[in-house]
């Protein structure tokens, strides 16, 4: 299961050491939040505790408890099928949420996307990336517009003004 806490990265693998590699860190989504993967009862049990110390968690509703190491079994073939992706330097900039950093495209092979299953997001790193660039509009593409706050507080952090769009939303026509 995977679970969205008001922690950030560090306060929450404070918040998770008790469980050992029960729970780990999937996704650095802002400053302040991130999201836990891992055994659901053992997210039931950090989501209760959390509750009762007046700490903000809620469940995420996902079929698989992606971006931890538990993902390995899983996607152990993604690379070899794969295979025939023939990734080139990209035209645009490309800032990786694997890395957190911007990276060239030569990189967008087999191997790439498996990491993307089996390691935490670092989406605060690489909207910080961007902002450090200079960015400040931002177009969430997603049909339940969940990282428009994370953006925000991203900017926020930064001491930067920025504007974030969402373009669709659950259940509405385009």
């Amino acid at each position: 299961g995977m679970a969205l806490v008001a922690a950030g990265w560090e306060e929450a693998l404070e918040v998770i050491t008790p469980f050992g590699d029960r729970i780990t860190r999937g996704v650095n989504s802002s400053p302040s939040t991130t999201i836990l993967t891992g055994d659901v009862s053992a997210l039931d049990d950090v989501v209760a505790q959390l509750t009762e110390r007046g700490v903000f968690p809620r469940r995420v509703a996902v079929p698989v408890a992606a971006h931890n190491r538990r993902m390995e079994a899983s996607v152990t073939e993604l690379p070899s099928l794969l295979s025939t992706l023939r990734p080139a330097k990209a035209q645009v900039a490309f800032v990786s949420t694997n890395t957190g950093t911007f990276i060239t495209g030569d990189e967008l092979g087999g191997s790439y996307w498996k990491r993307q299953f089996c390691e935490p997001v670092r989406f605060a790193q690489g909207i910080a990336c961007l902002i450090e660039k200079g960015h400040t509009l931002f177009l969430e593409c997603n049909p339940h517009p969940i990282m428009q706050k994370a953006i925000e507080e991203c900017l926020l952090d930064a001491g930067k003004k920025g504007v974030v769009v969402a373009s669709l939303y659950r259940d509405q026509h385009e």
